[in-house]
C-alpha cells in the first residue's frame, strides 16, 4: 500500500534496487516495463514519522535507461547513480531500438554518430545540505 498523500508523481512499479542514506530513508530504483506515461525513475521516503512510505520522485533516468545502485556521500550531501542502456528503446513506438539512428536519446553526450553510453551520475546539494531532502 503506497502511502495515502502519494501523488501521480510518487507512483511507481517494478522496484529493483534498494537503498539507505545516511539520515535512514530509503531510496528505490526502478527497471520497468513501468505503466505507459512513467520512466523508469528514483524515489526516495521517510521511513519514520508522519512522511514514512510516502515515496517522492527525486529522479527520472534517461529514454529507454534505468538508474540503478544509489551510493552515498557519508555526509549524505550527493548519491551516485549508475545509468544502465540509455537509449535501448525508440520514443516512436517504445520497443527497441535497432539501430544509433532510432534509440531514444545519444544521452550522455548528445552528438551526432556518438551512441548512448551507460555512465555514472552524481547529483549534490549545491549548499551541501543532505541531498533528496
Amino acid at each position: 500500500m503506497f502511502h495515502p498523500a502519494t501523488t501521480s508523481a510518487g507512483w511507481f512499479t517494478d522496484p529493483d534496487n534498494l537503498a539507505v542514506d545516511p539520515a535512514g530513508r530509503l531510496w528505490v530504483t526502478t527497471d520497468g516495463p513501468p505503466p505507459e506515461g512513467i520512466t523508469d525513475s528514483v524515489y526516495v521516503m521517510d521511513t519514520e514519522g508522519p512522511g514514512r512510505a510516502l515515496p517522492k520522485l527525486f529522479y527520472i533516468a534517461p529514454v529507454g535507461s534505468e538508474a540503478c545502485s544509489p551510493t552515498f556521500t557519508p555526509d549524505g550531501s550527493s548519491v551516485f547513480l549508475s545509468i544502465q542502456h540509455p537509449g535501448e528503446l525508440r520514443m516512436a513506438d517504445n520497443e527497441d531500438a535497432t539501430s544509433m539512428e532510432d534509440a531514444g536519446t545519444d544521452w550522455p553526450d548528445f552528438k551526432p554518430g556518438m551512441p548512448a553510453r551507460p555512465s555514472l551520475v552524481v547529483l549534490s546539494r549545491v549548499n551541501n545540505d543532505v541531498v533528496g531532502s
